[in-house]
C-alpha cells in the first residue's frame, strides 16, 4: 500500500513550525546581506555619472514635474532624487537603497513560489515541502553573482526595481484569487504596481502576458473560465500599457527614430543581424546562470551577420522553445516557469536592435525562472534517489539543508567577491579588461579614470590603445587630444581633435578645444573659425562664446569682442570671468562708465577679484582726473 511506501521528500521536509515561520524571510535577508555587506562603498561608474552625478533633475524633489521630467523611467529617476535629498552622492545610500530593492525582490520571489506550490494544482505533490522549496530558490536568488549587475551597479536600479514590482503585481494578483472581501484590494494594488513597473523600465510590458498566463496555468480551469472571472483584472493590467505609450517607448519600433540606441531606428545593427546574434547571447546567460564566471560589466561581444555562424547556439534556443511549447501543454507549471523565461527576456533578447547585444542585468528577472525550474527538477530528482536508496527522514531533511547551503553559500562568496570590482571605477575598468582585452570602450573609460586619478602617462597608454583597437573611437581620440592639450603637446593635441572631427564633424565641444589647441599654436585665425562653428553648432555654448570673444580681443578686434562677450552673458550672467574680460575691452575702447560698471559686476559676483579691483581704481582715478 501506499502508506507502507518509502517517504517522499514533501513528506520528510514538514512544513515549519509556526514559530519558525518568521526566520525564514530573516534568513533571506541575512544572506543578502551577508554577500552584498562590501558592496556599500562601490564607486559610481560608467552611465552612474550621466544618470546620476550630472543629473540636474535628481537635485530636488519638488516641484515633482521637473524631477521626473527628461526620461522614460521617472520610477528611477525619482528614487535617486530621494537618493539626493537623503545623502546627496554619498555612495553608501544608493547601494543601500538598491540592496533593499533585492531583498524585496527576492522575498516577494519566495512568497510567490510558496504559495504557488500550495495552490490547488500543485499541493498535493508539493505542499508540504513548499516552504522550503520557496526558501531554496530565495536564497539562491538572492545570493547569486549574476545579479550583482542589477543591485551593486546604482544605475541598473531600473532592473531591480522594475522586477520588484513585476513581483509584486504577480503577488497582489495570487493573494487576490484566494481572497474574499480583499480581493478589489489585492486587484488593484497589482494593477497599481504594474503602471509603476511600466514606469520604471519598458520590460515591464510583458507583465500582463506574464500574469495572463499564470492565470490560465493555475487559478482557471479553462480561458473562459479566466475572463469570466478575473476580465476586470486583466483589463486593468492591460490598460497599463498606456503608460508606456504616454512615455513614449513605442518610438522603439519607429525605423524613423535618430539619435537612439535602442529599436528599429537604430542604425548599428539591423534587426536580423540582433535575432541572429541573440542565440549566443541566451546561451551564454545560461551558462553564466549555472557557472557564474567569468562575469563581465562590459563585453565586446561579436554581431552576427550570417546564420551559419549560430547554427550551434540557435538549435539550443530553438530546443528550448520547443520544449517549453510541449511543456506548457503536457507539464504546464514547468511550462509556466519557462514561458516566463523567454517572455521576460523577449524584449532585450529578440529581434528589436539595443546598441549594447548584451548585459548581464537584462537576466535580474529571468534568473529567477532559471532557479525556480532548477530547484523543482533538483527536488524531483532528489524524491526519487531518496526514495531508492531508502534514506531515513531526519537524514533527507539533513541532507538537503547541506546542499542548500554548500550551493548558497558558494554563490554568496562569489558575489563577495564579484562586489570588489565595483570598488573603483579602475578596478572594475582593469576587471573587465582582465575578461575582455580587446574592449576598446574599456580602455577609454580606464584611461579617463586614470587622469581622473592623476595617472597621466598611464591614461595616455590606454587612450591610445582605444584608437589603435578602434580607429574611428570618438570619446577616446577626443580624451587623448585633451590629455595632450593639458601636456602641452599641441600638434597631438590638434592632430587628435581633427581625428576626433573627422569621426563627429559637428561635435561642439572637440571644435572648441582644437580652437584651443590651435590658439596656443599661434594661428588665432582658424582658433577663432572654431570657436565660431562651436557656437554656430550649440548656439548656447557659453564657454565657445566667451573663447570666440577672447581670440578677437588677443587680435585687437575688441568692437567685435565686446558684442561677443556680451552674448554670452546674455546666456550666463552670472560668469564673473565674463564680466571682467568684458571690462578690460571696453577700456581698449575707451569706454571707461561702461568698463566700471562690468568691473563693479565682476566684484559683486567675486569680491575678492584683485585684477577688477585694481581695474576699477584705475578707471575711478581717469574720471576724477579729467575735466567736468
Amino acid at each position: 500500500m501506499r502508506s507502507q511506501q518509502k517517504p517522499r521528500l514533501e513528506e520528510s521536509l514538514e512544513p515549519p513550525p509556526s514559530r519558525w515561520r518568521a526566520l525564514l524571510p530573516l534568513l533571506v535577508i541575512a544572506a543578502g546581506l551577508a554577500a552584498y555587506h562590501n558592496s556599500f562603498s562601490g564607486a559610481f561608474i560608467l552611465d552612474d555619472g550621466r544618470n546620476i552625478v550630472d543629473r540636474t533633475q535628481i537635485r530636488q524633489l519638488w516641484p515633482i514635474g521637473e524631477t521626473l521630467s527628461s526620461t522614460r523611467r521617472p520610477v528611477v529617476q525619482f528614487t535617486f532624487a530621494v537618493n539626493y535629498a537623503l545623502g546627496e552622492l554619498d555612495v553608501r545610500g544608493y547601494h543601500a537603497f538598491n540592496l533593499g530593492i533585492h531583498l524585496l525582490a527576492a522575498l516577494t520571489l519566495g512568497g510567490i513560489v510558496r504559495r504557488t506550490l500550495q495552490g490547488d494544482r500543485l499541493r498535493a505533490g508539493h505542499g508540504k515541502a513548499a516552504p522550503w522549496l520557496a526558501l531554496s530558490v530565495a536564497l539562491l536568488w538572492v545570493v547569486h553573482p549574476f545579479n550583482t549587475q542589477a543591485v551593486t551597479y546604482i544605475v541598473q536600479r531600473g532592473e531591480s526595481l522594475m522586477a520588484l514590482f513585476y513581483l509584486l503585481t504577480l503577488y497582489g494578483v495570487i493573494r487576490g484569487a484566494s481572497s474574499g472581501s480583499g480581493r478589489r484590494l489585492w486587484y488593484g494594488a497589482a494593477v497599481l504596481c504594474c503602471a509603476l513597473g511600466m514606469a520604471t523600465k519598458q520590460v515591464m510590458g510583458t507583465a500582463p502576458i506574464v500574469i495572463l498566463l499564470y492565470d490560465r496555468v493555475f487559478l482557471s480551469s479553462s480561458w473562459s473560465e479566466v475572463f469570466r472571472r478575473r476580465w476586470a483584472l486583466h483589463a486593468g493590467l492591460v490598460s497599463t500599457w498606456l503608460v508606456l505609450v504616454g512615455l513614449g517607448s513605442w518610438r522603439v519600433l519607429d525605423p524613423s527614430s535618430t539619435g537612439t540606441a535602442v529599436g528599429f531606428g537604430f542604425k548599428g545593427i539591423t534587426p536580423l543581424e540582433y535575432a541572429l546574434t541573440q542565440p549566443g547571447v541566451i546561451a551564454h546567460y545560461l551558462r553564466l546562470s549555472f557557472w557564474p564566471h567569468p562575469l563581465c560589466l562590459d563585453y565586446v561581444w561579436p554581431v552576427v551577420r550570417d546564420a551559419r555562424h549560430v547554427l550551434l547556439s540557435g538549435l539550443f534556443v530553438a530546443a528550448l522553445v520547443l520544449l517549453t511549447i510541449w511543456a506548457m501543454w503536457r507539464r504546464p507549471a514547468l511550462g509556466f516557469v519557462g514561458a516566463c523565461f523567454f517572455v521576460v527576456l523577449g524584449p532585450t533578447s529578440s529581434f528589436i536592435p539595443i546598441r549594447d547585444v548584451i548585459f548581464e542585468h537584462r537576466m535580474y528577472l529571468p534568473l529567477a525562472a532559471v532557479i525556480v525550474l532548477t530547484v523543482l527538477l533538483v527536488h524531483a530528482a532528489w524524491v526519487r534517489v531518496m526514495d531508492r536508496m531508502a534514506v531515513a527522514r531526519g537524514w533527507r531533511a539533513l541532507l538537503a539543508g547541506v546542499l542548500v547551503t554548500a550551493a548558497a553559500g558558494g554563490l554568496g562568496w562569489r558575489t563577495v567577491s564579484r562586489n570588489r570590482a565595483y570598488q573603483s571605477e579602475i578596478t572594475m575598468w582593469l576587471d573587465v579588461l582582465e575578461t575582455s582585452p580587446h574592449n576598446a570602450r574599456a580602455h577609454c573609460d580606464l584611461g579617463i579614470a586614470y587622469r581622473r586619478a592623476g595617472k597621466t602617462d598611464d591614461a595616455l597608454a590606454h587612450y591610445r590603445q582605444a584608437v589603435e583597437l578602434v580607429p574611428d573611437h570618438f570619446k577616446a581620440w577626443y580624451n587623448l587630444g585633451n590629455i595632450q592639450l593639458s601636456g602641452g603637446r599641441i600638434d597631438e593635441a590638434i592632430e587628435a581633435y581633427r581625428q576626433t572631427l573627422r569621426i563627429r564633424p559637428r561635435d561642439y565641444r572637440a571644435h572648441h578645444n582644437l580652437g584651443l589647441a590651435l590658439e596656443r599654436s599661434g594661428d588665432l585665425d582658424r582658433a577663432v573659425a572654431h570657436h565660431r562653428q562651436s557656437t554656430l553648432i550649440k548656439p548656447d555654448f557659453v564657454t565657445g562664446h566667451m573663447s570666440w570673444a577672447n581670440m578677437l580681443a588677443k587680435r585687437g578686434r575688441f568692437t567685435e569682442a565686446v558684442e561677443r562677450y556680451e552674448k554670452a552673458l546674455r546666456l550666463a550672467p552670472d560668469y564673473y570671468r565674463g564680466h571682467y574680460n568684458l571690462g578690460l575691452a571696453l577700456v581698449k575702447l575707451n569706454r571707461l562708465s561702461q568698463a566700471a560698471n562690468a568691473f563693479r559686476r565682476t566684484l559683486l559676483l567675486k569680491p575678492d577679484h584683485k585684477g577688477a579691483r585694481r581695474e576699477l581704481d584705475r578707471i575711478e582715478t581717469r574720471l576724477n582726473a579729467s575735466p567736468n
